[in-house]
């Protein structure tokens, strides 16, 4: 699968402002006689036309170097413009596409070490009562949703996962990190946490595997049975945690962007500085059944 680019070691996909929507693809008629109508655009035949919002990407650069512009000049050259999908990792949307609830089928605990005592209705660190409680049966216990599916990232590129946490007894710990789809760790780092308190615990790294791809939360050092509580798990393809977006609301992964304009077009702002603005765009892929014709 292709990815959209970080442009640089430290995993930048977009500079501020950057602008992100989401729409439903609806038709709307008023009609003459006062009533109007609306329904989602089904077409006649068409399969696998979306029941959830697109995406629609406003990509912009502020001051990028002369290498930088090359590297994206280049992936835009090999997209051919809008000719060719490719998938884009929404910075400002969260890769776990479950954020809220560890009964979903996305979470898999390994060993069956960890068990879900609360899913929801606990007090968050965000002031509402959406956070869960987790136990583990031994220290090697961990839980994990896959953040990226199918063939892995390109090498080199950059994850930062995170999770709110608050321990319920002193002297626990929680591991953070990446695994693969045979739970062997990627990548990960312990912290302590305090007793009643809510921590935001991170890790970001370069990642380069060749399966999909897990958030780690796990690694338990000295649990006991009370467990740990835990809120709004988060991967976003960036070096650092970011904003807590809940998902699936704003789930950050779109594998079928295409680039919204046919021509790459950059402005000099001063030596070896450059700015660059991208529109990309969602798509969905089906087949209109009455012609077997793709699209």
């Amino acid at each position: 699968m292709n990815y959209f680019p970080q442009v640089n070691g430290n995993g930048v996909v977009t500079q501020l402002p950057y602008k992100s929507s989401l729409a439903y693809n609806n038709i709307y008629q008023e009609m003459p006689f006062g009533r109007s109508y609306s329904f989602a655009q089904r077409g006649s035949g068409l399969n696998n036309f979306p029941m959830t919002p697109l995406g629609n990407f406003g990509v912009n650069y502020i001051a990028i170097t002369d290498a930088e512009v090359a590297a994206l000049s280049a992936f835009f050259d090999s997209m051919k413009g809008r000719l060719n999908q490719f998938c884009f990792l929404d910075p400002d949307g969260n890769l776990v596409n479950n954020s809220e609830s560890f009964t979903a089928t996305s979470w898999t605990s390994q060993n069956t070490g960890v068990t879900v005592t609360t899913n929801g209705g606990l007090a968050d660190p965000l002031g509402g009562t959406r956070a869960s409680l987790l136990t583990a049966t031994s220290s090697n216990s961990n839980y994990a949703p896959i953040v990226i599916p199918g063939g892995g990232l390109p090498a080199n590129f950059v994850l930062c996962g995170s999770v709110y946490c608050m321990a319920q007894s002193a002297g626990q710990s929680l591991a953070l990190g990446f695994v693969d789809s045979g739970f062997n760790v990627l990548g990960s780092a312990t912290w302590s946490l305090q007793q009643n308190q809510w921590t935001r615990i991170y890790y970001a790294m370069q990642i380069n595997s060749a399966s999909y791809i897990r958030l780690l939360i796990g690694g338990f050092s000295t649990w006991n049975m009370t467990g740990i509580r835990v809120f709004g798990p988060q991967c976003v393809a960036s070096m650092g945690p970011g904003n807590y977006s809940k998902s699936p609301d704003n789930y950050g992964y779109h594998p079928t962007c295409r680039f919204d304009t046919d021509t790459f077009a950059f402005t000099k702002i001063g030596p070896n500085q450059n700015s660059v603005v991208l529109p990309v765009a969602e798509y969905f892929t089906g087949t209109d059944t009455n012609t077997s014709e793709a699209f």
